[in-house]
């Protein structure tokens, strides 16, 4: 792709600094390939650089899991991106580590090979029937009486150091603008306090509602070790049973909460 001109930028993984470790790497001649590493420390979702001017000329290869396929998913639905702008290297998945396990979304995933990468790497390991334990975890809060419900999230919340490490890395936090910056009138108080982190973060899972693709990057960014991920799947059940929708399954569908109909 390089030496041939196809694209000026390969997007792919290379080996972190730390042991162990994976982090975005960005090649633009062939005698840089030799960077790029794949294996289970690669679960960082690289559609977020997608939808951003390249720093070179030319199109853009992307590495993709696929779950990161489908937050491509999501930016061709809202117009962000278009398919002939980038080229997509599928990665046959085998699911991503998370602290030495393999991440939980992974152990429940159904999806193993991109559907929509133009070359395939690989081959992926059958999906397994094993339930997914979040889903347990969002049973036994909802369980809860509002009170303790409420304690629990404030107690996550109060963590929050309002980096916005969570809306970096999400692919689909596509604003040009967020709401978090916008000080006249100033719709969530800048410091890291209750009512401010509070509000971020009940906007920001709205925002992300039959958006989100569960790929897991924000929950991992998060140096607070707030469990976001709860929020976004529970949310994407809501979708689910109010609209039978889930994002980013089909470039076709209309996103239910961009959608209007009399039956709704």
């Amino acid at each position: 792709l390089l030496a041939g001109g196809e694209v000026g930028t390969v997007i792919g993984y290379e080996q972190g600094t730390l042991p162990g470790t994976a982090r975005p790497a960005f090649v633009s001649t062939p005698e840089e390939v030799d960077r790029l590493v794949w294996n289970e420390h690669c679960h960082q979702n690289l559609a977020v650089y997608a939808a951003r001017k390249p720093a070179k000329p030319g199109k853009v290869a992307l590495v993709v899991k696929p779950c990161d396929e489908r937050s491509l998913v999501g930016l061709l639905q809202e117009n962000r991106l278009a398919r002939e702008d980038v080229v997509l290297i599928g990665m046959a998945c085998h699911g991503v580590q998370s602290e030495g396990a393999l991440a939980p979304r992974c152990a429940a995933c159904q999806t193993r090979t991109p559907a929509l990468a133009d070359p395939v790497i690989g081959e992926a390991t059958p999906p397994t029937a094993t339930a997914d334990p979040r889903l347990e975890q969002i049973a036994r809060i909802e369980q809860m009486a509002p009170a303790e419900r409420w304690n629990f999230w404030q107690g996550h919340f109060s963590r929050c150091l309002k980096c916005y490490a969570c809306r970096a890395a999400c692919s689909l936090c596509t604003c040009e603008r967020c709401l978090a910056e916008k000080a006249q009138p100033r719709w969530i108080p800048a410091p890291p306090d209750g009512a401010g982190n509070l509000s971020w973060h009940a906007v920001r899972a709205w925002h992300l509602a039959g958006r989100c693709v569960d790929c897991g990057a924000c929950s991992a960014a998060c140096p607070a070790d707030i469990p976001l991920y709860l929020l976004n799947l529970k949310l994407a059940q809501v979708v689910k049973d109010a609209f039978d929708y889930e994002a980013g399954r089909d470039p076709a569908a209309a996103p239910p909460l961009t959608t209007y109909r009399e039956d709704d």
